[in-house]
């Protein structure tokens, strides 16, 4: 059997909080820039609300307009806010 020392609050640490925002805000501009993730994303939002009026040019045209929006700073700011929940959500569960 192996030594393993992992425990949940090591989630909590500035280096798994570094880790997390880091490989949050790859993930997050790495999707943005891939026009057929956004484009399915886009439709299943608007399917889901029951809106069919968009075409997949229309769709291809709003996400280069968000993909020319969304920068590091606003994909920093939402894994901030991500992390923040997780960490709440995670600590009520394990550790409060």
């Amino acid at each position: 059997m192996s030594k393993c020392d992992y425990e949940p609050k090591l989630h909590f640490t500035k280096e798994a909080k570094e880790f997390h925002i880091n490989k949050c805000v790859s993930e997050k501009l790495t999707n943005m820039s891939d026009e057929k993730k956004c484009v399915e994303y886009l439709s299943g939002i608007l399917h889901s609300n029951k809106k069919t009026s968009c075409s997949i040019e229309d769709l291809t045209y709003r996400c280069e307009s968000l993909r020319e929006e969304f920068k590091v700073k606003d994909a920093e700011k939402l894994c901030e806010i991500e992390y923040d929940g997780m960490k709440k959500f995670w600590t009520e569960k394990y550790l409060g």
